[in-house]
């Protein structure tokens, strides 16, 4: 069974792509290389072609707490202490009874 509307979406809503996932637990893992030097890039200090890259993957998993491998980038490093301060949502899974 698929999931409905389970989409990535771009930053400030500009634009999403439809995952088409099927309904269960992720975990997710998220890579970025030149993070740093792209903000830079986007906010037009640097007229240069784009440096950064993104790396977005999806493997079934029951839920846990997040984990940081490795951070190398102030970006990423701000972003994290965002998003621990979120905690998990609480979305039920049809899959698991919930």
């Amino acid at each position: 069974m698929r999931g409905r509307g389970t989409s990535s979406v771009q930053w400030a809503g500009e634009a999403a792509w439809d995952l088409d996932l099927l309904r269960t637990d992720y975990r997710v893992r998220y890579c970025a290389r030149g993070m740093d030097k792209g903000r830079e890039l986007s906010i037009g200090v640097a007229k240069e072609p784009q440096v950064d890259s993104y790396l977005l993957q999806f493997r079934p998993a029951p839920p846990g707490p997040d984990r940081v491998i490795r951070e190398t980038s102030q970006n990423a490093a701000y972003r994290h202490r965002y998003a621990s301060t979120l905690g998990l949502p609480d979305t039920p899974n049809p899959g698991r009874g919930g």
